[in-house]
């Protein structure tokens, strides 16, 4: 199967992703090939927002970071279209984002960059779609199918898996989905051992 991982940053904060390597190496572990599309380095978004960390710096939010190698790297193009360009190129089966509830809604602007009849399944994971499924689901403007809450590690493998043999999703651990109009939670997936 080909996955793409989506990690729609904003610009400018100094996060690191430890999701999207881990997520890499399982599903590579398992067969998958996996691409990568980050916006960290663009540093316009069309109408959204975007408050840096050197903001926060500023504000004492945030610990003081040395921000040269962003800047040296940054990228003024659409991510939006850079977005399509890279579906296209790399016409994966799968778009797995992973965000946080400010990064969703870069998420679903770069969805809504697709046609309708070009956008793969979907399936987000990370903080804000843990803590709020459904919700993730219904603002998605009709461009997310599934969401993984709790550790992913296990539950993207086994999803995966299912969606390629065409499967029931209803026993996929940590999966949430509608199905027939009902909004459908599964169990949480089991804790993950951090030495493996």
């Amino acid at each position: 199967m080909r996955i793409l991982l989506v990690y729609p940053n904003l610009y400018g904060m100094n996060m690191l992703p430890p999701a999207i390597g881990i997520l890499t190496s399982v599903l590579k572990q398992h067969g998958h090939s996996v691409g990568l599309f980050d916006t960290t380095n663009y540093a316009t978004w069309n109408h959204l927002d975007v408050v840096s960390d050197k903001l926060k710096e500023e504000r004492l939010n945030a610990r003081p970071y040395d921000d040269a190698l962003l800047r040296e790297t940054v990228k003024s193009n659409n991510p939006a279209s850079d977005f399509r360009d890279a579906v296209k190129s790399f016409d994966p089966d799968l778009l797995a984002f992973s965000v946080t509830e400010d990064m969703y809604p870069n998420g679903i602007e770069l969805l809504k960059a697709l046609p309708d009849a070009h956008r793969p399944v979907t399936v987000l994971g990370g903080v804000f779609p843990t803590f709020a499924p459904q919700l993730a689901i219904d603002r998605s403007e009709g461009t997310v199918d599934y969401v993984i809450t709790g550790e992913g590690e296990q539950a993207i493998v086994e999803f995966c898996d299912v969606l390629q043999r065409g499967g029931d999703m209803s026993q996929v651990p940590g999966i949430a989905f509608y199905r027939d109009g009902n909004f459908t939670r599964n169990y949480l997936p089991g804790l993950v051992n951090p030495d493996s």
